[in-house]
């Protein structure tokens, strides 16, 4: 604080209070002044004044021994407590207790009351334990004596920027030690920072960068633009300006050659900030590309003879280096043994070993070359066995297929004559057929009459029991004419009667009388000669009724018969008609096995004319063997002969199938030339 006297000896004192603060990162010296006259009046607007730092600044007021007088609204609300919570208290209670402790806490209170502002960041504890970085300011405020009697602070919360400072220093720290070379570049691509690493690629880089970019100074290089490592900086300024992600390049300069990854740095709201560019020096890297590169292109020619050059490498790429002959020296005498046996091999050598020690799969490359030499010797020695014993089972057989041969032509012979009888079977079997069915439908239609007699005598059998039953209806019919007659002449008699008393009067009634009587005479004599007829007309329908019940019975006997004799028919019609289609078949199947037995001719013919070949060309096998050198020791041990599975593809209930193993040629062959037909045909 200033005091500064106005007016000469009525000058009013003019109090100057000074503080430091932060302003966009740059520290100020703030001042507040203020007028007053010896009487004390203020001559300026202190209260304005006031009230404008209040809304602004967070304010407090301590005494001069730390206690707190007073505080506004902004620094409670920072700090979190109510002005209850604070007015009494000493200001230690906003600093951490192992600060409070220390003599730079005790001298920064006796600075104060030897009157001297205290302006700087400080770190302070809010309510909340909470840590508030506050830009502020202590200032002492002296009475008219030039005495300190209190302190007033004026402090701004600058927690978020402090932070963030906090965390670029962390982060620049980190990328201090990082093994990328890192450069940053801001919004006009001034270089403001590049790491350890890029400073060091830089200058062990700079004379050679010189080649390309003369004016290039790897001391400089901070504040510069980054136009520096361009020749053409407006195409390369054009494009990062439109740069929106990540662009990948190479550069070039003198002999060495940069990978460059540069990507934008932009703001949340997208406001472009600046750009980070990531080098990488791969001039070792391309060198050895091209180095492996030129190996691989001679050994994918078949020349292993080019190794890689040791010079000037260290660390990984010596050891990637060397990793990579020893692989191509080993593939080299894997290659030259190989080619060595294989050699041997065409020449007809195998007894050629390939005897150095190997690992892995060349190690399995050796045993797998060295065993098929073993295998070969092997099957080349069984092939000269097998060749023998193939050339013996050639000439037998021949000679059995010779045999073989003329037996099929006497089946065929046999099958033949077969044939022929069984045609002429079957025509006669047929012929049976034919009859039979003929027979059947004789039969046939004898039931269907037989059965149509039987309803005919059945029906006429119903005829007499109704004609019996009208015999007896009209016997009783005439019974009762019988005795009406009987009735009209008593009455008759009884009206002569009463005439004969009645005189003159009733003798017409009398003539009339006898006549009626006369009637009923005749009419009772004919009733009874109608009786007498129908009794006797019912005693000769019952015996109609008796001999036409026995017709039935006769006939319904014959019927049962006929249908016996017709079901007998019809089987022996089915039967003659199954013989025929059974013969027929078996016609068939003999004409199949005559055109099986030819072909089993010709094909015998063909075996024999193959097992003659077979034992031609096993000869020239055996000669083509012979070319093959196996060594004195005999190899055909060292593989386990395996029997040969053969498939039985015949039936295994064919009728001659248990006599196959035991079959005697000679027996077959004296057969054919007796001629037999019995023993060929047991054979077949």
């Amino acid at each position: 604080m200033s005091h500064v006297n106005l007016n000469g000896n009525n000058a009013n004192l003019l109090h100057i209070n000074y503080w430091k603060t932060r302003k966009n990162n740059k520290e100020i010296t703030m001042g507040l002044s203020n007028v007053f006259s010896k009487s004390g009046s203020s001559q300026s607007s202190h209260a304005d004044q006031i009230k404008a730092i209040n809304r602004s600044q967070a304010v407090i007021e301590f005494n001069m021994d730390g206690t707190i007088i007073t505080a506004n609204e902004n620094f409670l609300d920072t700090m979190g407590y109510t002005l209850d919570e604070v007015v009494g208290k000493h200001h230690s209670m906003f600093v951490e207790p192992e600060d409070a402790n220390s003599q730079d806490y005790a001298d920064f209170w006796l600075t104060l009351n030897r009157g001297d502002f205290q302006a700087r960041e400080f770190k302070r504890l809010a309510k909340d334990g909470r840590v508030v970085w506050i830009q502020a300011s202590y200032n002492p405020i002296f009475d008219r004596s030039g005495k300190p009697y209190m302190v007033i602070k004026y402090a701004s919360d600058i927690t978020k920027q402090k932070v963030q400072e906090i965390e670029n220093y962390r982060i620049k720290e980190a990328l201090d030690k990082v093994s990328a070379n890192l450069m940053v570049a801001d919004a006009d691509f001034n270089i403001i920072y590049f790491n350890k690493m890029a400073g060091k690629l830089f200058h062990d880089a700079e004379s050679e960068i010189r080649k390309d970019l003369p004016h290039f100074n790897a001391q400089n290089l901070l504040g510069c633009n980054i136009d520096t490592f361009h020749k053409n900086p407006s195409h390369q300024r054009q494009m990062l300006t439109a740069l929106n992600s990540t662009f990948e390049s190479s550069l070039k300069l003198g002999s060495r050659t940069f990978r460059i990854v540069a990507n934008p740095i932009v703001t949340s709201e997208g406001k472009r900030l600046g750009t980070v560019v990531e080098w990488a020096d791969r001039t070792l890297e391309l060198s050895i590309e091209d180095e492996v590169q030129s190996l691989v292109d001679s050994a994918l020619q078949g020349d292993l003879s080019n190794r890689i050059s040791l010079d000037g490498k260290k660390g990984f790429l010596m050891r990637l280096s060397k990793s990579i002959n020893n692989l191509i020296d080993v593939a080299d005498l894997v290659i030259k043994d190989t080619v060595r046996v294989l050699g041997a091999m065409s020449q007809g050598d195998l007894t050629a070993r390939i005897e150095a020690k190997y690992h892995g799969a060349f190690e399995q490359l050796k045993n797998d070359a060295n065993k098929t030499n073993e295998q070969l010797a092997s099957i080349i020695t069984r092939i000269k066995e097998n060749t023998n014993l193939v050339n013996a089972a050639a000439s037998e057989i021949s000679s059995g297929n010779m045999d073989l041969s003329r037996r099929t032509e006497s089946q065929a012979a046999s099958l033949e004559e077969t044939s022929a009888s069984m045609e002429e079977m079957t025509s006669s079997v047929k012929q049976n057929a034919d009859n039979a069915s003929q027979a059947n439908e004789l039969a046939m239609s004898t039931q269907d009459h037989a059965q149509q007699g039987t309803s005919i005598v059945e029906e006429a059998i119903a005829a007499m029991h109704k004609i019996d039953e009208s015999s007896s209806k009209i016997t009783n019919i005439i019974t009762v004419i019988d005795e009406i007659a009987f009735q009209t002449n008593l009455l008759a008699l009884n009206a002569s009667v009463e005439a004969a008393r009645a005189g003159e009067h009733g003798r017409g009634f009398a003539v009339v009388a006898t006549e009626v009587r006369n009637l009923a005479g005749r009419s009772a004599t004919a009733a009874k000669e109608i009786k007498d007829l129908i009794v006797d007309s019912s005693e000769k329908v019952e015996e109609g009724s008796r001999l036409v019940n026995q017709s039935g019975e006769t006939l319904q006997t014959i019927m049962d018969s006929v249908k016996k004799v017709t079901e007998i028919v019809g089987d022996i019609a089915n039967a003659s008609q199954e013989q025929a289609s059974g013969i027929e078949q078996v016609n068939i199947a003999i004409s199949e096995i005559d055109a099986v037995t030819q072909q089993n001719t010709a094909l015998v013919e063909e075996a024999s004319a193959s097992a003659e070949t077979m034992s031609e060309q096993s000869s020239e096998l055996n000669q083509l063997v012979e070319f093959f050198e196996i060594g004195e020791t005999n190899e055909s041990s060292q593989i386990e002969k395996q029997p040969v599975n053969t498939i039985e593809r015949r039936a295994a209930d064919r009728p001659w199938s248990n006599n196959t193993t035991n079959f005697d040629n000679s027996n077959m062959h004296q057969s054919i030339v007796n001629g037999s037909e019995e023993s060929d045909w047991s054979e077949f």
